[in-house]
């Protein structure tokens, strides 16, 4: 019986304190956090979810609906909160399947790693927005620019909602982590190629070729080479 008393509480306990990692199917404590956070306000803000659902998915078929969702402030508005929310699995995404994943972050707890993860991410934004705030010119018309600026929370939210299915479906049926981390970058460089395409589409209307590739290296290539070379250099 005293065997039997011993074993169990090997089984129950860590040998030494602190060593044991929280998980949940192989999802760490502060993943689990963010996933809660990210359900408590997909079902707050489901509505708004809703509204924009056609046009943020037709948009990646038809450039005249993403103009539309500018058009409209109550759409606008639900596709910017939709897109803020969205960042939360995004970031989720890109530690949990070291899809960004540079050499400083081996060192850090799996919680510091994630907010890490996201403040890069978000400095990211914040470098983009910056650069479009001062790119802001009287040569074009507002409507234009403001769409060509925005079309990225657009694209976004379409990718999110396909790569988030892509990925309950490969969880479902057990596919292994390194298969699902391929299929994620396959789909996020297909997403990213959807939005240079439409940004250049939008702009090439009213730019001329030289002006267009000076708009798309400073909205996309300069944010983006910024964020490939913090994971290849650090």
């Amino acid at each position: 019986m005293n065997g039997m008393d011993e074993t169990f509480g090997k089984l129950m306990l860590p040998e030494e304190p602190g060593t044991a990692e929280v998980a949940v199917y192989g999802v760490n404590a502060a993943e689990t956090v963010f996933m809660i956070v990210f359900v408590i306000l997909a079902i707050l803000f489901l509505k708004n979810f809703l509204n924009i659902l056609p046009y943020v998915l037709g948009s990646l078929t038809r450039p005249r609906m993403a103009a539309e969702i500018e058009g409209s402030v109550r759409i606008a508005r639900d596709r910017n909160i939709v897109a803020l929310i969205f960042l939360l699995p995004l970031c989720l995404i890109l530690t949990h399947y070291d899809i960004y994943s540079p050499d400083f972050l081996d060192a850090l707890g799996p919680g510091v790693r994630l907010l890490t993860v996201t403040a890069i991410f978000v400095g990211c934004l914040l470098v983009r927005a910056l650069i479009a705030f001062l790119l802001n010119t009287k040569r074009m018309r507002a409507g234009v620019f403001a769409s060509a600026r925005k079309i990225c929370y657009t694209i976004f939210v379409a990718s999110m909602v396909i790569i988030l299915l892509t990925l309950g479906i490969l969880v479902l049926f057990h596919t292994p982590e390194k298969a699902i981390r391929v299929v994620l970058i396959v789909e996020m460089a297909l997403s990213y190629l959807v939005l240079f395409l439409r940004r250049a589409q939008i702009l090439s209307a009213y730019c001329n070729p030289f002006s267009l590739f000076l708009y798309l290296c400073a909205l996309e290539l300069v944010p983006t080479g910024l964020y490939v070379a913090s994971a290849l250099i650090f």
